[in-house]
């Protein structure tokens, strides 16, 4: 005899997994929906997710590497363009995964009325979506770095120390989604929040004695600094990250993603009384 989940069942990790895994399907496309929608009409399409970057580096290459630099260890223009577009698209990662995650819900009210369409993989398309254009970027970066300074065997971590940093975005966008059907101004708030946070991480500028001790205090404290250091170590320094923090981080992210999915369960009920 079939035997009904538990609210607490059904927002275990194991079957947080299962319930993404059955609509893997239907989240590639609408992954690959919000990607060709987003370009629809355009002349270059799919290329701007290249051109906008590329045209942010410009202009902060000149801004921080040449009227103000912020890094003097970088002995060239070209390692200075290559050492602030890994922090780049490392921080544009989480930016686009959490900008719009506050009105994930709000914006899609006749999603919330389908009993049957699984609002959970909403967040998953918008980290995806991310995720798919942190990859263009990453292949310009990985060009750059061919072309200027040559690939370390360390790329090979890549993946694994990127992921953790889409889990853990995936557990906040769970977490603002359902927030942001309730508190209609934390949308407004994210976006001063990420805006504030790019100049709080190393972004621009290196983790070195040069940077003030108040400050640095901050610094340490933005989730996504730990990701922009280990990546420019792999890509640019050819050093590995250490296993301890990996570990640790990974258990910490995976909780933070399973508290976000049971927050959003929690507070599904009452999305389609506000929305």
């Amino acid at each position: 005899m079939h035997r009904m989940q538990t609210p607490a069942a059904a927002t275990s990790p194991l079957a947080v997994v299962q319930r993404l895994a059955r609509r893997w399907d239907l989240t590639l496309d609408l992954i690959h929906r919000e990607l060709v929608g987003r370009y629809k009409g355009s002349i270059l399409g799919v290329f701007w997710s290249l051109i906008q970057p590329l045209f942010l580096l410009a202009i902060y290459t000149v801004v921080f590497g040449v009227v103000m630099p912020m890094n003097a260890n970088a002995p060239s223009i070209a390692d200075f363009a290559i050492f602030l577009f890994t922090g780049m698209i490392t921080w544009n990662l989480v930016s686009e995964s959490l900008g719009g995650a506050a009105k994930l819900i709000v914006n899609r009210p006749t999603f919330v009325k389908k009993v049957v369409f699984p609002l959970e993989i909403l967040a998953v398309v918008q980290v995806g979506v991310a995720v798919v254009h942190f990859f263009f970027a990453l292949a310009v970066l990985l060009l750059a770095i061919v072309i200027f300074q040559g690939l370390h065997v360390t790329i090979l971590w890549l993946p694994i120390v990127m992921a953790p940093l889409a889990i853990f975005c995936l557990g906040l966008t769970w977490l603002l989604a359902a927030l942001g059907v309730y508190l209609r101004d934390l949308s407004e708030t994210v976006g001063i929040v990420l805006m504030a946070g790019m100049f709080v991480a190393p972004v621009f500028y290196p983790l070195d004695g040069n940077l003030p001790e108040i400050f640095r205090a901050f610094v340490y404290c933005n989730p996504a600094t730990w990701f922009i250091v280990q990546m420019r170590h792999i890509l640019i320094d050819g050093i590995a990250p250490p296993l301890a923090s990996l570990a640790i981080l990974y258990c910490v992210t995976l909780l933070c993603a399973w508290g976000g999915f049971a927050f959003f369960e929690r507070a599904r009920p009452g999305f389609g009384d506000v929305t």
